[in-house]
């Protein structure tokens, strides 16, 4: 959304409908390299069911790899790294 876009509407009715189409996009079709090129939504629905279905730790969730948590820079933290930046 550029600032021309957001300073056109006129009323607050148009701002709230400009900012949940924004809002919609951001969350629902905007693809995201660290999770597999998929919106974020869809991450975390498949995310949700691996949860539901017990399958979690036995299959891998797109984009992540298996043994940690992948952070930019392409730089894995397996558990023992994670206890410690969370602490």
């Amino acid at each position: 959304m550029t600032r021309v876009e957001v300073l056109e509407p006129h009323t607050v009715e148009d701002v709230e409908l400009a900012t949940l189409s924004w809002v919609h996009w951001w969350n629902h079709e905007r693809l995201l390299e660290p999770i597999g090129y998929m919106p974020p939504a869809e991450f975390e629905a498949h995310w949700r069911e691996e949860i539901e279905n017990g399958t979690l730790n036995s299959v891998v969730s797109p984009g992540i790899e298996s043994g940690g948590t992948k952070h930019p820079g392409n730089e894995t933290l397996g558990e023992h790294q994670l206890a410690d930046v969370s602490s």
